[in-house]
């Protein structure tokens, strides 16, 4: 079964990132830029685990929180279906969403920052 990246979902959930902001004040700053930080990092996690399904679930699943956290949606939507690609363990399908994973990270990171005055 190929999957269908999540594709309907916005880049930025601005409610959202409205709700943060409100709760956390100018930590939201803060807590924004330690995720862009590691950000690559946790792709790059995905990129080399994507030979091994347990690894691979494991590493979407961590994105999938902290992008969604940061109402990063369709990053976390993406995510969502590496991780059920790889709990399926179908790598190969998995490996058909890298590349729009990887293309909306760098898209989300700019539009965050933009969002939150960071660039």
């Amino acid at each position: 079964m190929t999957p269908t990246p999540s594709q309907d979902e916005p880049l930025l959930d601005a409610a959202a990132l409205a709700e943060l902001r409100d709760m956390l004040g100018d930590a939201l700053a803060e807590i924004a830029g330690d995720f862009l930080l590691g950000l690559q990092a946790e792709v790059d996690r995905i990129v080399a685990a994507q030979q091994s399904a347990p690894e691979l679930r494991r590493a979407a699943h961590s994105l999938k929180g902290s992008a969604g956290n940061m109402g990063a949606r369709a990053l976390a939507a993406l995510a969502a279906d590496v991780e059920a690609c790889a709990a399926r363990d179908d790598v190969a399908a998995a490996q058909l969403v890298l590349p729009a994973l990887l293309a909306t990270a760098q898209t989300t990171r700019t539009a965050l920052q933009q969002h939150l005055g960071l660039a």
